[in-house]
C-alpha cells in the first residue's frame, strides 16, 4: 500500500458527496446531506464487507438493499415515500453513472470500484459505532485476513479523532497478540 493510498477514497467520497448533496439541495431538501450520504455509504461498505467476497474480494450487494437505504435516509427527513424513492433513484443514478463509485456488477449486484474503497469506508463505519470493541474483536477472530486492513484503517481514522484511546488499546491488543 502507498503511504496517501488511504487518502484517494476519502477525496473522491468526499466530491461525491457534495456534488450529491449541492443536486439534492437544489431540489428544496433542507439539510445538509454531505455528512449523511456519506455514512449511508460507510454503511454499505460495511455491510458489502461482511458478504462473501467475489473474486477480487469485494463484497457485492443487491440493488434493493442500496437504493433501500438511500430510501430510508431520505425518510427520516421527512420526507414521503415516493419523493425518497425519487430522491433514492436520483442518488444512485448519480453515484452509478456521474462517479462510478458504485459499479454495476451484473444480475442487479453492485460493488465499490475497489477493495480499498469498501475497507476503508467499512472501517470509517465501524469506527463510528458504540460497539466497535465487539465488532472488531467479532470481525478478527471470525477472519482475521479479511477484516484486519478494516480495522487499522478503522484506527487510524480514530487516532485523527475522539477515539484516541480505542485506538491505543485495540493497538495494545494487537501487538500483544502478534508477539
Amino acid at each position: 500500500m502507498t503511504p496517501f493510498a488511504d487518502q484517494r477514497p476519502v477525496a473522491l467520497i468526499l466530491f461525491v458527496a457534495c456534488v450529491v448533496g449541492e443536486v439534492l439541495r437544489d431540489a428544496n431538501i433542507r439539510w445538509h446531506p454531505c455528512y449523511h450520504l456519506r455514512n449511508t455509504l460507510e454503511g454499505l461498505a460495511y455491510w458489502a464487507h461482511q458478504e462473501s467476497p467475489a473474486s477480487d474480494g469485494r463484497g457485492l450487494l443487491d440493488r434493493y438493499r442500496v437504493r433501500g437505504a438511500f430510501e430510508d435516509l431520505f425518510k427520516q427527513f421527512e420526507l414521503d415515500t415516493g419523493l425518497a424513492a425519487v430522491k433514492a433513484e436520483l442518488v444512485l443514478g448519480h453515484l452509478e453513472r456521474e462517479s462510478g463509485l458504485l459499479l454495476g456488477e451484473g444480475g442487479g449486484l453492485y460493488g465499490l470500484p475497489h477493495l480499498s474503497y469498501e475497507q476503508y469506508l467499512a472501517g470509517c463505519h465501524i469506527g463510528q459505532q458504540a460497539t466497535f470493541h465487539a465488532l472488531a474483536y467479532e470481525h478478527w477472530q471470525r477472519d482475521p485476513e479479511r477484516w484486519s486492513e478494516v480495522i487499522f484503517l478503522s484506527l487510524g481514522r480514530m487516532v485523527r479523532g475522539t477515539g484516541r484511546e480505542t485506538a491505543a488499546s485495540w493497538l495494545e491488543f494487537l501487538l500483544r497478540a502478534a508477539l
